[in-house]
């Protein structure tokens, strides 16, 4: 036993007294230098990793409160190819196509029906930028396909502007984002409806029942269509208009109703007094 660890104790002493000799030759440098450079590698690794994860968290942190649409547009120019600018897309392409687009296409004013049309476009813009993120999570990848179907299925009886002949969005191109919506999530769990609407949209009859109602809808719009600042009656209207020519039809040029009506100081009108109190 004591001859064993005689032996270990030679060992490590002749160890420690050619260390240093190793290390000042060329294989102890070599080897020395290599894990140099794998330590210093390692903790570049874990400083960086430390700050990618601090600035995650910042980006994280700026996407939750972004409140208004220049803040998001800023947001996503200055943190191009992030996970969080794909979402701040995702998040401004719903406000576009929601509460600017959707809920303002059946006014029959023709500039906010412009300008919602313009809307719901670019939120098309948005989802087809966030599609093109390949690291785009599932339930997103699901949401910007269903919208980009709905803007195509909304616009599919819209004129564009110059060729009416054509559409701005097409019913066959919505058929083919809801499939892809279905695809994304693998699931059938909260996607029955959609998956409804499929089944229906692949008969051409269904479609081309939809297209004659979205196309008569548009027709609607431009039937009562009001231009901005247009007057309440059109102008040469028999008895009524701002200089004087009447207030109804059939009455007399120049006849106007009295801006204030006089009563005689004859009559006096009853003291009404506020009803007394149920009683208790």
């Amino acid at each position: 036993m004591s001859t064993d660890k005689e032996l270990v104790d030679n060992d490590l002493e002749k160890g420690l007294r050619t260390f240093p000799k190793w290390i000042r030759s060329a294989a102890g440098f070599k080897w020395i230098g290599i894990a140099v450079v794998v330590l210093t590698a390692f903790l570049a690794y874990r400083y960086l990793s430390s700050g990618n994860s601090k600035l995650e968290a910042i980006r994280w942190h700026e996407v939750v409160n972004l409140d208004t649409q220049d803040a998001a547009k800023k947001f996503i120019e200055e943190n191009r190819g992030t996970r969080q600018a794909t979402v701040a897309r995702i998040n401004l392409a719903r406000i576009n196509l929601a509460f600017a687009g959707l809920d303002r296409l059946g006014t029959t004013n023709t500039e906010e029906r412009s300008k919602a049309i313009a809307n719901i476009q670019y939120a098309r813009d948005l989802y087809e930028q966030a599609l093109a993120d390949k690291t785009l999570d599932s339930v997103l990848a699901y949401e910007a396909n269903v919208g980009l179907g709905k803007i195509e299925e909304a616009l599919s009886g819209t004129p564009v502007p110059d060729k009416p002949e054509q559409t701005i969005g097409s019913l066959d191109k919505a058929l083919e984002y809801y499939k892809k919506a279905i695809e994304s999530v693998k699931s059938e769990a909260g996607t029955k409806s959609l998956r409804d609407k499929v089944v229906r949209m692949e008969d051409p009859a269904f479609r081309k029942s939809m297209a004659e109602f979205y196309k008569s809808e548009n027709e609607e719009m431009k039937q009562f269509a009001v231009k901005p600042n247009a007057p309440l009656f059109p102008p040469g209207l028999p008895g009524f208009s701002p200089d004087g020519e009447g207030i109804f039809p059939g009455l007399p040029k120049g006849l106007t109703l009295p801006k204030d009506i006089v009563l005689p100081k004859d009559i006096v009108l009853p003291n009404v007094k506020d009803p007394a109190p149920p009683a208790k």
